[in-house]
């Protein structure tokens, strides 16, 4: 389990980020879904694989339950 990267943000993190400059994967930067909303605008709109259309419904509701503080947070499809 990671926290959110973004200072004073108490929430856990959903996404981790990594430059595809960095070869060694060190320089990685996890991000909660509010962060990500605020800091990037939303999920990225070309994902080439999105782990979240293999993911569980409780799964699902788990990562809102504990990455947001969101009522309903925006999530990719």
């Amino acid at each position: 389990v990671q926290s959110c990267m973004t200072k004073n943000c108490p929430l856990l993190a959903c996404v981790t980020y990594r430059s595809s400059l960095d070869a060694d994967n060190k320089d990685l930067w996890h991000s909660c879904i509010d962060c990500q909303e605020k800091d990037f605008g939303g999920w990225p709109e070309e994902l080439k694989e999105l782990p979240i259309t293999f993911m569980s419904q409780e799964h699902k509701n788990m990562i809102v339950e504990m990455c947001t503080a969101q009522y309903c947070p925006d999530m990719p499809k």
